[in-house]
């Protein structure tokens, strides 16, 4: 009732009374008896009367434990049997930011005390959940803040539930500082070996709930970082920096990394276990890896051995994980590679034994033995325009047809460089790239392809290079204009000026030059204005980020479009959905791609196999 209509019906009981005791004592002074109607009527005008005197001082002691209420230091909020706010103190008000004190009465508690994550269930407030718990204020302004909120239940008639807040975000914030220094690294921000451990406890309980459930670990440990440590105190902390961000690059968004030593990482990728797939990533880590860096004014040249741990299951635990793959590490150093040794947990350490490689003196035995037995040939990994759809050439890449099975070039280059053997190697392959390739003009006389050869950094400073090349092409009879050299910053920074003499001679017989990895180094520019290039690849790391980074995006365009300019080809390497094919041919139809979307490398016979049905399908091709 409000108080307006309670002031009526008191003032009309007042009246009331006062009109009948004047009928009273009118009937007394008139002698004549009064009528019982007087008595019934003065006597229930009399007792509203006394009850609204209660009723106020009853309000009046109301409003004083209110007001007490209301001085407490503490938010407090009471609300109904049905969740909706009765009260709330100043200091709740205050909290909350409303404008108006009543501005929160009416309104359901649940959509003031909330929880941060959208897809849990608000906190119970009922009247039978009396107790101490954390959660989240909503403020007028859609803010929250994090508070603890002591609950009771009072049942006196209807069960009334008070809520004392208290704002904890202080606290929150020196908690947050306290898991930031026990579970991340000071340096690189990453999470470190203690979060890592715990983080794979919890992979491995999902692969237990879920067989179905794959993910694989990763280790990866950086090597040469001595000399960076004698160069100056924070060399190698800035080679370290540099480090995360060229991994985290291509792990961002699917994989989660951290730094579990001084020059020691994991990976965890989630939702695979596939050894091609997983390659493949690893080898474009390890190109952006050993692009150089600029420390203290110094060329540091970084590498990495890593090692993987396949085929979890739920009866492996954390410790088991972490040790195979440390012990992966350790048998791709024992190798004296930049080695990528694979364990699988499932069978436990008697296949890494197996796979543990011979030590370096006896690679390098067995890699002479290998090119006298002519064991290093080369396979093809197509490259095709965009516009129209076909095939373009293809990219040689060493491969060593070894007694055991085929390796790829990450598994020998070390042991060649060490031995100086990788010029003898380049020379290997790159004779039989050209004799091929006479081959395959022969064959299709009407077909303009290309096939391009990687060459090393010890073969540019070799004085009889150029001679050479020259040579092959010549005894092999084939035009020039089939042949690509590729080079690659890495090889250049040493020796540029003479190794830009000796490419600027093969251009001017018709020899084609590219600048493989583009956008990786940090003088990519000055190459691209000094060297005589047909045609730059775009690395594979840019491809690969084009829909989880922005600027990655903005990189790849902008080189496409400087290249339009300067009249020199595009080949984006790395090509692997239909999503990446689709955005680069919006960007520029005259790029070339390739990438395992087209076709992993190929020996001699699939390549030819690619060039028939290409002929078949297409005929003549514009080059």
């Amino acid at each position: 009732m409000s108080l307006r209509v309670k002031f009526s019906l008191y003032l009309a009981c007042t009246i009331t009374i006062l009109f009948g005791a004047v009928a009273v004592a009118f009937e007394f002074h008139a002698l004549r008896p009064v009528h019982p109607a007087w008595f019934l009527f003065f006597g229930m005008a009399l007792l509203i009367t006394l009850v609204g005197i209660f009723d106020r001082l009853l309000l009046s002691r109301i409003q004083m434990k209110l007001n007490a209420l209301d001085a407490l230091p503490d938010p407090l909020f009471i609300s109904g049997k049905d969740g909706g706010i009765l009260f709330t103190s100043a200091e709740a008000v205050k909290l909350t930011r409303y404008v108006e004190k009543n501005g929160l009465v009416g309104k359901p508690m649940n959509s003031v005390v909330v929880e941060k994550d959208e897809e849990a269930e608000p906190p119970s407030l009922s009247p039978e959940s009396g107790h101490i718990f954390e959660a989240f204020v909503q403020r007028a302004d859609q803010s929250l803040i994090p508070v603890e909120i002591n609950q009771e239940v009072f049942v006196s008639g209807e069960p009334l539930t008070i809520s004392i807040v208290r704002d904890i975000t202080k606290r929150k914030a020196v908690e947050a500082r306290l898991v930031k220094m026990a579970y991340y690294d000071s340096q690189t921000a990453l999470p470190n070996r203690y979060y890592f451990m715990e983080e794979l406890e919890k992979e491995l309980r999902k692969v237990r709930e879920n067989p179905l459930y794959t993910f694989c670990v990763v280790f990866l440990n950086m090597e040469k970082f001595k000399p960076l440590e004698q160069l100056a105190p924070r060399a190698a902390d800035e080679a370290i920096v540099e480090v995360v961000k060229r991994v985290s690059s291509i792990t961002e968004g699917f994989a989660s990394i951290f730094r579990v030593g001084g020059n020691e990482f994991s990976i965890i990728m989630r939702g695979t276990n596939s050894k091609d797939y997983i390659d493949s990533l690893l080898q474009r880590i390890r190109r952006l890896l050993n692009n150089p860096m600029q420390i203290e004014g110094k060329t540091f040249f970084p590498s990495a051995t890593f090692g993987v741990v396949l085929d979890i299951r739920d009866s492996n635990d954390a410790a088991q994980v972490m040790s195979l793959a440390t012990d992966a590490i350790a048998a791709g150093k024992k190798s004296g590679t930049e080695a990528i040794t694979y364990i699988s947990a499932a069978e436990g350490t008697e296949i890494l034994r197996r796979q543990i490689r011979n030590s370096l003196m006896a690679a390098q035995a067995d890699m002479r033995r290998g090119l006298a037995s002519f064991e290093f040939v080369p396979h093809f990994q197509p490259i095709y325009h965009l516009s129209p759809s076909r095939l373009a050439g293809f990219e040689a890449l060493a491969r060593w047809n070894h007694p055991n099975g085929v390796m790829a070039s990450d598994v020998f280059v070390h042991h060649a460089e060490e031995a100086d053997l990788i010029s003898k190697i380049d020379k290997n392959v790159i004779s039989k790239t050209i004799n091929i390739t006479k081959k395959w003009t022969e064959a299709y006389p009407d077909m303009p392809f290309f096939v391009s050869v990687n060459v090393s950094g010890a073969s540019l400073k070799d004085p009889y290079f150029v001679s050479f090349i020259l040579g092959r092409l010549k005894d092999a009879g084939l035009d020039s204009k089939y042949f690509v050299l590729e080079v690659t910053e890495r090889v250049l920074i040493d020796n540029f000026e003479d190794a830009a003499e000796k490419l600027s001679l093969l251009s001017d017989h018709g020899i084609m030059v590219a600048l493989d990895d583009f956008g990786t180094g940090y003088s990519s520019l000055q190459y691209v204005s000094r060297l005589p290039l047909s045609y730059i690849k775009i690395d594979a790391s840019f491809i690969g980020q084009l829909f989880l980074s922005q600027k990655a995006m903005l990189m790849v365009k902008s080189i496409i479009n400087m290249s339009a300019m300067l009249g020199i080809g595009v080949v984006a390497e790395g090509v692997e959905t239909v999503q990446q094919l689709e955005w680069l041919a919006e960007a520029n139809k005259n790029t070339k791609v390739q990438g395992y979307f087209f076709s992993a490398p190929e020996p001699q016979e699939g390549a030819e196999h690619l060039l028939a049905d290409a002929h078949a399908l297409h005929g003549v091709m514009p080059m």
